[in-house]
């Protein structure tokens, strides 16, 4: 019999630094005599502290009384060293009674000169909140300190806080660092705490080896924990070859210095008869040895020596007492004998759901019989919810300890893929080996690999004969499984009726799967009549039990009342117990409620972690769903190579939606390279399949002649294949089109029709394009409330065009009342969304104060933006107020200049503007000729407009 904790003692053993025992190692290592303890005070000092430190390792009696002495006089004399050691006196109390108070004055005294080994224990007390309130944080400040002079317990100590995460951010890595410089120094804590740290590969590669080589370093030193440690390795054959007689050579060395763990180990040892004699009752006294020194693995191991009578007279009573010490420290060993003791009844009253707790108390701690057991619970749900999916997980990590319950789950959980790689010989060798001493169980699971070829040849007719094996046994599963031949016509001739009454006999065992399967036939009418009612019992029965499909396909049902009432408090329950299980279809139906807030808070940082789920399982909805939140920046960070990433992925199985997104990142060149042509493609192919979106998006490029050759009546047919799906950004162009064309391809009336049906349908871009039809009389005539109308349907949804319009309307008063105020706030929105017009036609208002307070600052500032945006309107406007001196200092040079660049863009205000300027010689020279040049261009452009 092996301790549950035989092989998981490494990161137990590891601890915490203990710094009194850590200490003695310290004290243990000889102090070469040459060297100087540090000082700033006489030689006589010096020599004072150097005899009192030989009188202190000479370890007699008086001799550390002197000791004592020595240091006292040092330390009143300000000697750091003298100070370090006078405190250690003080706090072990030697020679002398305890007096923390002292201790701390004196190592502040000496941390304040910059004694590491001062600041180490004093460092020490901060950490344990002895004599001062608990402070990791200062602990790991004067560890530092320790630590930056190259002292290797304030190394150590410091890795220990930065492994824990207390007094500073845990970091594996820094504490590796930190242990590796202590270990330089052969210190024996450090090294096996870095071997723990290589042993489970946390901050470092995990390696066995190199743990064994730190442990043995640590043992050389007589170091218990080493030796026990590296007797674990000797025994579990990790990092060194396996060898029970050194492992109980080195238990033995660490037994007699009282190691609890290795007087487990050894006692282990001699129960098994592993590398010695089997010997119970020596086993017995091992365990006592260690079970007094209130080790729950000794205590339990011998509560079940008096349970079984083994090495000592049989005693129930003390067995359940030790199982009880031995369980309330969280010993996983005797958690699970306590369990059984609930689960059969014996000496307690049976109680399956105390006994499950025990279980799963024993199973977090990876012990197999306790996984095993709690499989058994979970999978019929006594004591616990029934749950295969956890009972699964149980049994697959008690199998690899040889149960044969769990091999026979195992090899399931291998031809399922389920929770580690899929490996079908895998499965059918171990259905094998549990089949071959009757597992009825395992002869259905080997037929299942009989019947799908998986591991081993196809053969349906073997495959039946051993489900018919099992179903004879009443074996829900495989009753399941012939069933499922039936339903399929594999090796029988396909009988849905059959199939349905297979199922029914599993399913009345209240055999998840099989209520799953009998639901389904239900749900389309298969074998039975059919009935969403019926579906909804037995999909609620096999979800009950934790069946995924089941909880997912009864969240359907929820979701469009079928059988059911719509109830979408349901429906994110049931998703979501699906999805925790990693039932992809389900993480991307709850991510898409997520989304767009149904049912649920709209969480997008929510849908997009169950989108990755689901996407990483090739889930093609899901990938293009997440791509979306990439491409808006909804719950994630907005990245263009992402969406194209995740789009490509879902593109390459063919899912529609996403080649049309992917196509639109090629056409704009977000994310990938902007190349036409294969946007081209990607629409093309999702045109095929019928999508409006990428019809739309094809005929864009063929109106654009970009990747394709132009081709206007291309794009108009594929406008209209959109239009004819109530596409409503399809309806919009083609109204575009109808609108600008020229020719017999003109039809206003048309495109007024189409920019009706989009505009309807909510397009914003549609309702702004109708009200314009309205305010210029294209295809209808002129209307002006109307275009209003739709003109502030269009803003409402933030179209900076339509806010512009409808702007222009409160400011003349066409179509509603003039209203100059509502102008401005109109204007303004559009400026924040740097639309142009507006922002000119705001700075006009402000520098004129209407509608609004007059503010020529703020007209200045505007004209001044857009004028060094190259824009006519701004940089007139700005040379108008520069000419006047409004809102600053006027200066004709300036606006002049100003003038001109608008002039030269045909702006006729500024070449008007130049014309009265050289005919009054305002800031030039009085110029007949030149005014008229000017005011002629003026007048032209005027014509023009």
């Amino acid at each position: 019999m092996r301790s549950p904790l035989s092989q998981n003692l490494l990161r137990v053993l590891a601890g915490g630094l203990s710094f009194p025992v850590l200490l003695t190692v310290k004290l243990a290592i000889a102090v070469p005599l040459v060297e100087a303890p540090r000082s700033d005070g006489s030689g006589r000092v010096l020599l004072q502290v150097g005899l009192a430190r030989d009188f202190e390792h000479d370890g007699s009696h008086q001799k550390i009384k002197r000791s004592f002495k020595f240091y006292k006089r040092g330390a009143e004399q300000g000697d750091a060293e003298a100070q370090y050691r006078l405190a250690r006196h003080y706090y072990f109390a030697w020679e002398v009674e305890q007096n923390l108070p002292a201790a701390l004055r004196n190592l502040r005294l000496s941390v304040a000169q910059g004694n590491a080994e001062a600041q180490g224990l004093l460092g020490n007390l901060y950490q344990r909140g002895e004599g001062v309130e608990k402070n990791y944080a200062e602990a790991a400040r004067l560890y530092r300190l320790a630590a930056d002079q190259g002292d290797y317990y304030g190394q150590s100590s410091l890795a220990y806080l930065y492994e824990i995460g207390e007094g500073v951010p845990q970091d594996y890595e820094e504490a590796a660092r930190l242990y590796r410089l202590a270990v330089s120094q052969d210190e024996a804590y450090a090294q096996v705490n870095l071997a723990d740290l290589y042993y489970d590969g946390t901050g470092v590669v995990q390696d066995h080896e190199q743990a064994a080589r730190l442990y043995r370093l640590a043992a050389d030193q007589g170091f218990a924990r080493g030796q026990n440690a590296l007797g674990v390795l000797y025994e579990t054959g990790k990092g060194v070859p396996q060898d029970y007689a050194e492992a109980v050579r080195l238990y033995e060395l660490a037994a007699d210095q009282d190691n609890k763990y290795a007087q487990t180990n050894l006692a282990d040892l001699y129960y098994g008869g592993d590398g010695v004699a089997q010997d119970y009752a020596e086993a017995a006294r091992y365990y006592s040895l260690a079970a007094a020194q209130g080790y729950a693995t000794a205590q339990g191991s011998l509560g079940y020596l008096y349970e079984r009578g083994r090495g000592v007279e049989q005693n129930l009573g003390e067995a359940v007492r030790l199982y009880g010490l031995a369980a309330d420290q969280g010993s996983a060993y005797a958690q699970t004998n306590l369990g059984n003791l609930y689960y059969d009844g014996n000496g307690v009253k049976q109680d399956f759901a105390e006994a499950a707790r025990l279980f799963a108390l024993a199973a977090d701690q990876n012990y197999a019989r306790a996984q095993d057991h709690m499989g058994y619970l979970h999978e019929y749900g006594e004591g616990v919810p029934q749950d295969y999916a956890e009972a699964a997980r149980y049994y697959r990590l008690a199998a690899d300890q040889g149960r044969r319950n769990a091999q026979a789950n195992l090899g399931d959980l291998y031809y399922g893929g389920k929770g580690f790689e899929q490996d079908y010989s895998e499965s059918a060798r171990l259905f094998g080996l549990a089949a071959e001493q009757g597992h009825a169980r395992a002869q259905n699971y080997l037929a299942y690999q009989y019947d799908t070829g998986l591991g081993v040849p196809q053969d349906f007719a073997e495959a039946a004969r051993l489900y018919r094996l099992a179903a004879d046994e009443e074996r829900a599963h495989a009753q399941t499984n012939l069933g499922n031949l039936y339903y399929d016509g594999d090796g029988v001739e396909q009988d849905f009726a059959e199939a349905a009454r297979f199922y029914a006999l599993a399913a009345d065992q209240n055999y998840a799967r099989a209520q799953y399967n009998l639901g389904y036939l239900y749900e389309f009418g298969k074998g039975v009549p059919q009935s969403n009612e019926e579906a909804a019992r037995l999909y609620r029965l096999a979800a009950d039990q934790g069946h995924a499909n089941a909880q997912a396909n009864l969240g359907d049902l929820y979701e469009s009342g079928k059988g059911v009432g719509q109830d979408y408090g349901e429906v994110v329950r049931l998703y979501g117990l699906a999805a925790d299980q990693g039932h992809a279809r389900a993480q991307n139906e709850l991510a898409y409620l997520y989304d767009i807030g149904e049912a649920v808070p709209q969480d997008y940082e929510e849908a997009a972690r169950l989108y990755l789920l689901a996407a990483d399982q090739g889930r093609a909805n899901a990938q293009k769903n997440l791509g979306d939140l990439y491409y808006f920046g909804r719950g994630v960070d907005r990245n263009y190579t992402e969406a194209a990433r995740f789009y490509k992925l879902a593109a390459e199985q063919g899912y529609t939606t996403a080649l049309g997104s992917l196509a639109l990142l090629y056409n704009t060149g977000k994310g990938v390279p902007r190349d036409y042509e294969e946007a081209a493609r990607l629409y093309r192919q999702g045109a095929e399949k019928g999508s409006a979106y990428s019809q739309t998006g094809l005929a864009d490029l063929y109106a654009e002649g970009k990747g394709v050759e132009k081709n206007t009546a291309e794009a108009v047919r594929l406008y209209k294949l959109a239009v004819d799906q109530g596409f409503t950004r399809a309806q919009r162009k083609l109204g575009i089109h109808y609108t600008y064309a020229s020719g017999a391809d003109r039809n206003r009336v048309e495109a007024l029709r189409l920019f009706r049906l989009a505009a309807d349908g909510g397009d914003d871009k549609a309702q702004y394009y109708l009200g314009l039809a309205y305010v210029l009389g294209r295809g209808t005539s002129k209307q002006a409330e109307e275009a209003v109308r739709w003109f502030r349907r269009s803003a409402d949804q933030g179209d900076a065009d339509a806010q512009y319009e409808l702007a222009k309307a409160y400011r003349l008063g066409a179509g509603v009342v003039k209203d100059d105020t509502e102008a401005a706030r109109l204007f303004r929105l559009a400026s924040e969304s740097d639309h142009t017009k507006s922002q000119v036609l705001l700075a006009k208002l402000l520098e004129e104060g209407v509608g609004l307070e007059q503010d020529y600052v703020q007209a200045l500032s505007l004209y001044r933006d857009l004028a060094e945006q190259g824009v006519a309107e701004g940089q007139f406007g700005l040379a108008a107020l520069y000419d006047r001196g409004l809102g600053v200092e006027e200066d004709l040079a300036e606006a002049l200049r100003l003038y001109r660049l608008a002039a030269e863009q045909d702006l006729a205000e500024a070449q008007a503007a130049l014309g009265k300027a050289y005919l009054m010689g305002r800031g030039v020279e009085t110029d007949a000729e030149t005014a008229r040049l000017w005011f002629a261009k003026a007048a032209k452009s005027y014509r023009r407009r």
